[in-house]
């Protein structure tokens, strides 16, 4: 990637992190809206993604969520993470 897109995600991870200074990650986990974990559920009961995966599919959905802007991830954000990350949807 390009340097200029590690920098913003750099500077957008950090205005993320202070909004949540203090929170443990259980309870910044807990902001994202149930319509956002829809598709992970889904795959977890499904068996079509593993904890792990999960896990992995949630740090890059608030990625994504850092460089669009958004202040939390949206369904489309975990959707778009586990398209990238090859997991069935």
């Amino acid at each position: 990637l390009p340097i200029w897109v590690h920098r913003a995600i750099d500077c957008a991870t950090a205005r993320r992190i202070a909004g949540h200074e203090g929170d443990t990650a259980a309870k910044v986990e807990d902001s994202l809206s149930r319509t956002a974990m829809t598709p992970l559920k889904r795959g977890l009961v499904r068996g079509a993604i593993s904890a792990r995966g999960a896990r992995r599919c949630l740090r890059l959905a608030w990625t994504l969520a850092d460089i669009d802007g958004s202040t939390s991830p949206t369904q489309h954000h975990v959707l778009e993470a586990m398209t990238l990350r090859g997991d069935e949807i």
